[in-house]
């Protein structure tokens, strides 16, 4: 009785965080899109006005990592790397900058009462030809992670899936390319997914403000949204496609890392 006083709160904590989750995702099958909001847990103003001093915006903490990371790329293959990176994501259509925005959208970001931007690191990815270098993003450092909703790791177990598919005579496997990035943030989202950049990585030229549209890995909700959304999906489409639904429920393994 007195192990199942403890943990009694942390479970109801997650299966409500979950709901929160499930809420957050909306399913547009006639455009062929998934749609996410941030799962909030706690207010989003309050908490980040309250860590950043009371300002509308963490603009000075973004900024102040954009100029540190530009002093420290100082070869021009780096850069080149990261400007392609960049250019890729906007012409994928992940990335915009906020002077390319939709009225209305842009409309939203600036009447925001806070402004979120998303501090980066440069990741290294030796194996890659393509690119090499990458963003790294972490909500943690703004605070943001720890207000949004986590929920109940649903995620399965690759050795369990390793095991069952043994025992079967013929196993398939695919990858679904960029999942996180197909995950659309509803527009009450983009206020919270502000990015700064210019193309020359120099400190000393003022950053311009790019808006990210899709979910990010760094952001702590994002794992579970992106394996929620495959659920909701085989679950509204299980007469169309049977088999669907076992698969996702039980073979699927998604990498959070």
């Amino acid at each position: 009785d007195q192990e199942l006083y403890f943990l009694c709160p942390d479970k109801i904590g997650e299966e409500m965080e979950q709901e929160a989750i499930e809420k957050s995702i909306r399913l547009d099958l006639e455009r062929k899109e998934v749609r996410v909001g941030l799962p909030f847990v706690r207010d989003p103003i309050t908490h980040l006005k309250g860590l950043h001093r009371g300002a509308d915006s963490n603009f000075v903490q973004a900024d102040r990592m954009f100029r540190a990371n530009c002093r420290r790329i100082k070869d021009e293959k780096r850069r080149e790397s990261l400007v392609q990176t960049k250019n890729g994501l906007v012409e994928s259509g992940f990335m915009i900058n906020i002077k390319d925005l939709p009225d209305n959208q842009r409309k939203i970001i600036e009447g925001a009462q806070f402004k979120h931007y998303m501090p980066w690191t440069v990741a290294e990815k030796p194996g890659s030809t393509s690119t090499p270098f990458r963003f790294a993003v972490d909500a943690s450092i703004t605070g943001l992670n720890e207000i949004l909703a986590k929920g109940t790791n649903n995620l399965n177990k690759i050795l369990d899936i390793l095991i069952r598919n043994w025992c079967k005579r013929y196993v398939w496997s695919s990858d679904i390319t960029k999942l996180y990035y197909l995950l659309l943030l509803e527009d009450q989202a983009l206020p919270y997914g502000l990015f700064l950049f210019n193309d020359e990585l120099n400190p000393d030229i003022p950053p311009e403000i790019y808006v990210m549209l899709v979910a990010w890995y760094g952001v702590s909700s994002t794992g579970n949204q992106a394996n929620s959304a495959l659920l909701k999906l085989a679950e509204v489409l299980q007469d169309e496609f049977p088999l669907v639904r076992e698969i996702l429920e039980k073979d699927i393994f998604l990498d959070d890392a």
